[in-house]
């Protein structure tokens, strides 16, 4: 992320710069079955300074590595049962539940907060 000589003029552009240098923070945003806005989750992420990559439910031999973790909005599991139930025991959940006792930022939107 540079900086131009317009950006160093705009207080708004010149703040997101300084943030991501002073805090580049890389965040997991998780994807299960049925979940959307996992990409306007990651260009959010991105719009702050942080990287953000979407991680598949089933790939969780480096979750422990991100410094936070979105659970995206949608029907996780196509909203089988009750909402956020069959992901709520997903096994990537204890992992999650683990770095956010270490004090990682945990965020959930809409179903992904059930």
């Amino acid at each position: 992320m540079g900086s131009t000589a317009t950006d160093l003029m705009d207080p708004v552009a010149l703040a997101r710069t300084q943030a991501a240098r002073k805090y580049h923070q890389k965040i997991a945003v998780i994807l299960f079955p049925g979940t959307n806005m996992e990409n306007e989750m990651v260009l959010s992420c991105e719009a702050v300074g942080m990287d953000a990559e979407v991680v598949r439910w089933n790939d969780t031999k480096n979750l422990a590595s991100y410094d936070g973790y979105i659970l995206a909005g949608g029907f996780s599991y196509e909203d089988r049962i009750r909402a956020g139930v069959v992901s709520a025991k997903d096994p990537l959940m204890n992992i999650i539940k683990k770095e956010a006792a270490k004090g990682k930022p945990v965020l959930g939107v809409c179903n992904g907060c059930q």
